[in-house]
């Protein structure tokens, strides 16, 4: 850890599913889904750690290229740079 550096708090949110104590009339369960959010606290970025520079492991099954192409994604430069402009999608037809 690098001297001065604090914790953070991560709030995370947690998707559950429980099933209510009403059967439907055809014989099914109804099931209810909700978040709720965990705060877990003492949690520091790679970024306030000392060390090696992280290396990321390869995964030689993945292929960006074909991920790109599998998905229908072409990556083209930002026109519109207003520090807000996380991407662009493209008009349904």
């Amino acid at each position: 850890m690098k001297k001065s550096q604090k914790a953070l708090t991560v709030c995370m949110p947690v998707t559950c599913k429980r099933t209510a104590a009403v059967k439907k009339d055809d014989g099914t369960e109804q099931h209810e889904q909700f978040t709720h959010f965990v705060y877990k606290n003492h949690w520091f970025v790679l970024s306030q750690t000392e060390g090696k520079e992280y290396q990321a492991p390869a995964i030689p099954e993945w292929n960006e290229q074909k991920a790109l192409a599998a998905l229908k994604i072409e990556r083209i430069p930002f026109d519109d740079l207003d520090g807000n402009t996380q991407g662009y999608a493209p008009a349904w037809p």
